[in-house]
């Protein structure tokens, strides 16, 4: 885990990118995101991070939104949810 460097959801951005969500134990999840910098990274449950993947420069002019956009817009903030449902 050493030379990770982990952004706590609702942070803004410090660069442009495609950002992956990390668990706690600091393994990948599935979920990454394109955010803009200076934007909030989206919810996560609690203990979890954003970890910058690539840089916006990196992405080919052609990419878009795609379903891992969609599932951190609307996966993530409901898997927080049920979290402080639990009361963890």
């Amino acid at each position: 885990m050493t030379g990770r460097r982990d952004h706590h959801p609702g942070e803004p951005a410090p660069v442009s990118g495609v950002y992956r969500l990390f668990n706690v134990l600091g393994t990948r999840t599935q979920i990454q995101t394109h955010i803009e910098r200076g934007s909030p990274l989206p919810d996560a449950p609690r203990g979890f991070g954003w970890q910058l993947e690539r840089p916006a420069d990196g992405l080919a002019r052609t990419d878009k939104p795609g379903v891992t956009d969609r599932k951190a817009q609307t996966q993530v903030p409901r898997m927080a949810n049920r979290g402080d449902q639990r009361g963890a």
